[in-house]
């Protein structure tokens, strides 16, 4: 928009073109261009009893959590204590719009008989080229949940089976080289582990 006013606060970073006028019939028509000082980093740890906390070197920063690649409601704050096993990341965002990402966290929280099931399937090869195999044997009645997630959090392959006696053959050849994380999930249990993608 149009302004005529000799000074402008807090405006967007971008090109603009100034008109200045001394009011005799003299003027001058030039651009400028403002970019953004926030410089904004967002990191964020587990301190260890699976809580979250996110930290910024801007003031004023605000945060959203995000759970296997989704906005967590209400999950605003700089600290967050997950209550289900999968993949979080926080988002800062300053004044001016400036926005950063931290790294992902894999908090994982298994219990019972559903945990020896899932530390007795194994995710081979290691690094993997063009296909993933998970190896193992399923309850009756069971279901067994596949997910694998790029090293930015983003999901990238999500399938469940009714039934496993052998091998489950995954396709990754069409996924960068690369760390990525699996995540295997039976009811409310999950094992996480990390593959490299690599040719």
């Amino acid at each position: 928009g149009a302004g005529t006013t000799s000074s402008l606060n807090n405006i967007a970073a971008g090109s603009y073109c100034v008109l200045i006028d001394d009011g005799n019939e003299c003027t001058l028509d030039t651009t400028i261009v403002l970019t953004s000082n926030s410089n904004l980093s967002v990191d964020a740890i587990n301190n260890g009893n699976n809580v979250l906390v996110a930290s910024s070197n801007q003031p004023g920063t605000t945060y959203q959590w995000y759970y296997n690649g989704q906005p967590i409601a209400g999950a605003t704050d700089s600290v967050y204590e997950p209550t289900q096993s999968g993949v979080y990341y926080v988002i800062g965002t300053t004044a001016d719009g400036c926005v950063d990402q931290s790294l992902y966290f894999e908090i994982s929280v298994v219990d019972g008989i559903e945990e020896e099931i899932l530390d007795e399937l194994h995710i081979h090869p290691n690094p993997a080229t063009d296909q993933l195999f998970v190896i193992g044997e399923l309850r009756s009645g069971k279901k067994l949940a596949v997910e694998i997630y790029a090293a930015t959090g983003q999901l990238v392959y999500a399938k469940e089976y009714n039934s496993l006696s052998g091998n489950v053959i995954i396709p990754v050849y069409q996924y960068s080289e690369g760390m990525y994380l699996v995540k295997l999930a039976i009811d409310n249990n999950v094992r996480l582990e990390k593959i490299v993608i690599e040719r």
